[in-house]
């Protein structure tokens, strides 16, 4: 069908679809606190510099990729190696076809397999899309803070959302890397989050 979905894992040829996708936030938004658009080899170096440890998925539909998400360190220091900061972006042209949601219903199993224990929203506020968009998932808002981002000749407040991916006992190891866990795993956590749409 026309909306038919799939989710995947990036792969190279993709990286110039997804900087385009990414390039009207930059633009013309305060969704990303960016000013510049990054070159493609910079771009590129990002999404395998996240490659190593996190997920970065990619949402096809007609053979056109119309969305993505990936997840991030949350700080870097030890202590916060069970966090991670999700981000999505969507095609502007194809807001509205659920497909946020599809790649979230793919990230949030894929983490939880890895062992995060939490997951963060860091947004731009206000942005009622976004911010509604995470707590249908569950997020929760944990804290604000006022003025954090100038950006377009005006100062932005950063909600933080949280949401907790595993109950809190003692973990046995840190998060394992996204290489860790197998192809035909990742490829059944998102095919399943298609399937659930």
């Amino acid at each position: 069908s026309k909306t038919e979905k799939t989710i995947r894992m990036i792969r190279t040829e993709d990286i110039p679809a997804v900087l385009e996708i990414y390039r009207p936030y930059i633009e013309s938004t305060v969704i990303t606190f960016e000013y510049e658009v990054p070159g493609l080899p910079e771009f590129a170096e990002r999404v395998s510099d996240t490659l190593r440890q996190f997920p970065w998925l990619v949402c096809e539909m007609n053979g056109q990729v119309v969305g993505y998400a990936y997840a991030s360190s949350f700080h870097e220091r030890s202590a916060y190696a069970w966090d991670c900061e999700l981000s999505v972006y969507v095609a502007q042209e194809f807001r509205r076809f659920g497909i946020g949601s599809a790649l979230y219903r793919a990230l949030l199993p894929i983490l939880q397999a890895q062992g995060y224990y939490q997951a963060y929203a860091v947004i731009a506020v206000p942005n009622e899309g976004s911010q509604s968009f995470h707590r249908r998932f569950g997020f929760q808002p944990v804290g604000c803070h006022p003025k954090s981002g100038y950006k377009f000749n005006r100062w932005c407040d950063v909600e933080y959302q949280a949401l907790v991916l595993h109950e809190f006992d003692t973990p046995e190891r840190p998060p394992c890397s996204i290489c860790e866990l197998s192809a035909e795993k990742v490829r059944a956590l998102c095919n399943a989050a298609v399937g659930a749409s």
